[in-house]
C-alpha cells in the first residue's frame, strides 16, 4: 500500500478507519490514501491492519466502506468530491463486513409478473398479473392456486396469527377486495367476502394488528376501512 502510495502523483488524503464492531476494529491512525483507493484497495488494507494487530481472524475479510454514511462503490476520490469534503480534513471512513449476496434457494413461478408476497410462520402467499394467488410452503412447495381476481392480483396480506392465521386479504386492478380462507390441512382456498367501493385499481392493502379491519388504497385518491 506504502510503495502505491508513495510511486503515485495524484492526490491524497488523510483519512482515518473506524467500526462498531469491535472485534474487527483498528487504531484510530491517519493514513495517507490516494483519490483511486477503491473498496477493495482498502478491504486489502484492513486486512493487513488486523493481520499486523495478530487478529483472531484466520481468513481475509471482505469489507464494506461508508463516509458520512454513504456507500463507497467507486473511487475514494469520486466519492469524496461528491460529498464536497475537503481534503485538508481527515476524513473519517467507517467499515462493516460486506454481507455475501443471497443465492436463489426456491422459485415460485407464475405465468405473469408477481406483484405481491406476504409470509407468515407457515406459508407464502403470492399474487400476480396472471390473476392469480398461489400459496406455498417455506421450502417452495406448491399448495394450491385459485383464480383469485378477474384482472391482476396487486396486493396479499395474511390476517394476524393471533385471528387466524389462514385467513387473507387480495385486492386487484378490477377494484374489489377480497376476503379469503385457506384450509391448511385439504388445501382449499373458499372466498368470504367480496368488498366493493373504489372507482379505479386497488393498489396496496394491509390488515391491522388486532385482525379486525383491513385498509386498502386506490388510484381514485381514496384510502378505504
Amino acid at each position: 500500500w506504502y510503495a502505491m502510495a508513495e510511486a503515485s502523483e495524484e492526490v491524497h488524503i488523510q483519512a482515518s478507519f473506524y467500526t462498531e464492531i469491535e472485534r474487527i476494529s483498528v487504531q484510530n491512525t491517519p493514513f495517507s490514501l490516494p483519490f483511486s483507493a477503491t473498496r477493495e484497495d482498502l478491504t486489502q488494507l484492513i486486512n493487513q491492519l488486523l493481520t499486523g494487530d495478530e487478529n483472531e481472524h484466520g481468513t481475509k475479510l471482505d469489507f464494506d466502506f461508508l463516509i458520512n454514511g454513504t456507500l463507497l462503490n467507486k473511487t475514494l476520490g469520486q466519492l469524496i468530491e461528491s460529498l464536497q469534503i475537503l481534503t485538508e480534513t481527515v476524513v473519517q471512513i467507517e467499515y462493516i463486513e460486506r454481507s455475501p449476496p443471497p443465492s436463489l434457494d426456491n422459485e415460485f413461478p407464475h405465468n405473469d409478473w408477481v406483484s405481491a408476497v406476504h409470509c407468515n410462520d407457515k406459508y407464502i402467499l403470492t399474487g400476480s398479473y396472471d390473476n392469480i394467488i398461489q400459496i406455498s410452503t417455506h421450502d417452495g412447495e406448491l399448495i394450491t392456486k385459485c383464480h383469485g381476481h378477474e384482472q391482476a392480483v396487486t396486493s396479499v396480506a395474511w390476517l394476524p396469527e393471533s385471528c387466524d392465521s389462514h385467513m387473507f386479504v387480495s385486492s386487484s386492478h378490477d377494484q374489489h377486495a377480497h376476503i379469503w380462507k385457506f384450509d391448511g390441512a385439504t388445501g382449499e382456498i373458499k372466498l368470504l367476502y367480496v368488498c366493493k367501493g373504489h372507482s379505479r385499481i386497488i393498489e396496496a392493502i394491509t390488515v391491522s394488528p388486532d385482525g379486525e379491519k383491513f385498509c386498502s388504497g386506490g388510484w381514485d385518491k381514496h384510502l378505504k376501512i
